[in-house]
């Protein structure tokens, strides 16, 4: 272990303030023993009672299992660990630490106790590392009658929606929590609101806290249990890890605690062959209220739902708008006085295991006032008050556009790349290939979609859709991307698609592990020749470019923007005589400023 040190004294320098510089050390170390497949020095530092939660959360590793395990699954090694701690506890020996497995923006916990006199003597008690999805059980793992009795007790105090009176009968006063956001905690209110994302749905509570694995250390009185839920929030499969120890009355509580070690993204419904859940009526009310804040022309409610980074495919779906989207909103108002969204069909996905990343849902439903249906992505911010806000919508999907916008400028290598391989795999019928290049919690939106074909088609049944697509349209004859906005960590792109009609499609990429995959895919419809340059509403920034371009109308005028830093929007060639495209000082527009 002291060798392998080493390698890590690079990494040292960004370690958590708070924490010991060895901490940092240490830890890197042992993570790189694992990523080298060096698993004598992973068993090495564990104390004697030392365990191990592994990645797929499924088992409980035991001191003398962990090197046998680690041999026998060797091939199924593909994660790598790059552990750094964030936060940590120092008591009575214990050092207790949570951070983040950078390799996939996981957390892990870590319980160190002292063995010597130097801090090279310091042993490895317990490990939890969160997965970003586990692995099925299909088995309920035994337990003590009194941890069962307990585990009833739990189940009903939170199936009542007492989550308080769990942490008051059964978690230890000095206990810690191991939160999401890669911080240690003891406070009671927090424990109270971490036990109740584990309070059942009213679908779920044949699933709340089973038992997936159990360790037991009776000479000490101390327990280790894995068990998973159904979240509230997200309505999949969760996992927890909770450690027990007895006090000197021989009464057993929850000293350490980490609410989410690993989710199904699959869900508990598909899993056990359920129809999809009924919309439940928080995520019904989100698009009353935005249906309401449109038709009154409420801006400031608006503004707040619309997040920094919000991307709207307008009706008429010509290209995006990432800008002054109340403005746009209050602007089409005038001609659509109202509408009234009602929620059809949704997925879920759940909170990340990871920093501060948020939890989202897609959400599908008709506009009862036109019969169009919509899409919107909503995503949890865990501001000092959580709230729910709009990241992606798209309005009349399969409408089509009522013009097409030119090619961006700007277009990414690995874009382009990424388009024409899906266009060579689809031809080629290689439709798990094609599947292959969805992120792993992607959804679809079929070509066919209106207001009673409501659906998402989750990663798991891609290859079948796009093979029974291909039996009508089995060629893909050209492709051309023909709007494209990078905002966040994302790209927003429209490509217009020729098969057995032209087509435009939306897409959603993320970089993920060092590569772009699509997360969200969306039919806007048929794609139009042209643009109508002749109207009056707000145009949008693809509009303008195009009948500037094409038709001489919407160019810009001195003083006005010709083009935008980090945007497609670029008409610079067309500012008026006499001036040239400038960057406006402190600003990062452009204008047509005098020579």
């Amino acid at each position: 272990m002291k060798a392998l040190l080493a390698f890590t004294t690079a990494w040292a320098a960004v370690a958590a303030a708070e924490l010991p510089h060895w901490v940092a050390e240490y830890q890197r170390g042992w993570s790189f023993a694992y990523n080298q497949g060096d698993y004598e020095a992973v068993a090495a530092p564990l104390s004697r009672r030392g365990v191990i939660v592994p990645i797929g959360g499924d088992v409980i590793l035991r001191n003398r299992d962990v090197l046998a395990y680690l041999r026998q699954t060797h091939a199924q090694h593909s994660r790598q660990l790059l552990l750094w701690p964030t936060d940590g506890v120092a008591r009575d020996g214990v050092f207790e630490t949570v951070g983040m497995n950078w390799a996939d923006n996981t957390t892990y916990y870590m319980r160190m106790t002292a063995d010597g006199e130097t801090w090279e003597d310091w042993r490895i008690d317990t490990v939890v590392l969160a997965s970003p999805k586990i692995k099925p059980v299909e088995t309920e793992a035994s337990a003590p009658e009194w941890l069962n009795a307990k585990l009833h007790d739990i189940r009903a105090m939170l199936a009542a929606g007492a989550a308080a009176d769990v942490v008051e009968a059964h978690v230890a006063a000095d206990a810690v929590a191991a939160a999401l956001d890669g911080t240690l905690h003891t406070s009671r209110a927090r424990l109270a609101s971490d036990f109740a994302m584990l309070a059942p749905s009213p679908t779920s509570k044949p699933h709340l806290l089973r038992l997936v694995a159990f360790h037991a250390e009776e000479d000490v009185g101390e327990y280790h249990m894995v068990a998973e839920s159904v979240s509230t929030l997200t309505h999949l499969v969760n996992r927890c890890y909770m450690r027990w120890v007895k006090d000197a009355a021989g009464v057993a509580k929850i000293a350490t605690f980490m609410v989410s070690i690993g989710t199904d993204y699959e869900g508990v419904h598909k899993a056990a062959g359920a129809p999809p859940p009924p919309v439940p009526a928080w995520l019904n009310a989100l698009g009353t209220s935005y249906g309401r804040a449109f038709s009154a022309a409420d801006y400031d409610a608006l503004s707040d739902i619309h997040r920094a980074g919000s991307v709207v495919v307008p009706w008429g779906g010509d290209g995006f708008i990432t800008e002054d989207i109340p403005e746009y909103l209050l602007d089409a108002h005038k001609t659509r006085p109202a509408i009234q969204l009602q929620t059809r069909s949704f997925v879920e996905r759940p909170r990340q295991v990871s920093f501060g990343a948020p939890s989202w849902v897609h959400t599908l439903g008709v506009d009862a006032v036109d019969g169009a249906p919509y899409y919107m992505r909503w995503g949890m911010h865990h501001d000092a008050d959580p709230t729910w806000r709009l990241g992606v919508t798209a309005f009349n999907l399969g409408a089509g556009m009522t013009g097409i916008p030119v090619t961006p400028p700007g277009v990414p290598a690995w874009m382009e790349a990424g388009v024409a391989k899906w266009v060579s795999l689809y031809n080629a019928a290689k439709f798990e290939a094609l599947a292959g290049m969805y992120s792993r919690e992607a959804v679809l939106v079929p070509v066919e979609v209106n207001a009673s074909t409501l659906q998402f088609i989750e990663r798991g049944g891609l290859a079948g859709y796009f093979e029974t697509a291909a039996a009508a349209a089995p060629v893909v004859s050209a492709v051309r991307i023909v709007a494209a906005a990078p905002l966040g960590a994302a790209w927003h792109v429209i490509v217009e698609l020729a098969a057995s009609k032209q087509l435009l499609i939306y897409t959603r990429w993320v970089r993920e592990d060092g590569q772009w995959w699509v997360e969200t895919q969306l039919p806007l419809g048929a794609a139009p020749a042209s643009y109508d340059c002749r109207t009056k509403e707000m145009w949008t920034r693809p509009k303008q470019q195009w009948c500037c371009a094409h038709q001489g109308l919407g160019c810009p005028t001195a003083g006005a923007v010709c083009r935008i830093t980090d945007s497609t929007f670029d008409l610079s060639a067309y500012c008026p005589a006499g001036t040239e495209c400038l960057q406006s000082e402190g600003l990062g527009e452009f204008t047509c400023q005098g020579r």
